[in-house]
């Protein structure tokens, strides 16, 4: 038996570009599912819109920022990563809050690919 020498693919990364819009409204900042960075780095739309350059290649212009589509391949939920007026954020679908005893909060399952989204993004980008 023979090893190959020939390269491995590299393994398709979870989260991809969508081609279509999630649509809806925002989520969440970046701090409520990333708590480990400063209020300084959650709103640098700079240092946001440069970790999405770097691992998509459709950021788009927007009336006040900027945007990707994102598809989780593990969940297939979509959402958009963006940065608007209210800076850096997440948004999606109605379908992704939840009820609760008083209102409604972002869905756990949801709000858990978003912080495997963030942890992924700046792990992917520095390395």
């Amino acid at each position: 038996m023979t090893e190959s020498n020939a390269p491995s693919e590299p393994a398709e990364p979870r989260f991809v570009e969508s081609n279509d819009p999630a649509g809806g409204r925002k989520l969440c900042s970046r701090r409520e599912v990333n708590p480990d960075i400063s209020v300084e780095e959650a709103f640098d739309e700079a240092a946001f819109r440069a970790l999405l350059e770097s691992a998509f290649d459709n950021v788009e212009e927007t009336d006040d920022g900027f945007s990707v589509h994102v598809r989780d391949r593990e969940s297939q939920h979509t959402f958009e990563a963006y940065s608007g007026a209210s800076g850096p954020a997440y948004g999606g679908p109605r379908r992704y809050f939840v009820k609760t005893e008083t209102g409604h909060a972002l869905d756990p399952e949801v709000h858990s690919m978003l912080r495997d989204f963030e942890r992924w993004l700046t792990e992917e980008t520095l390395d």
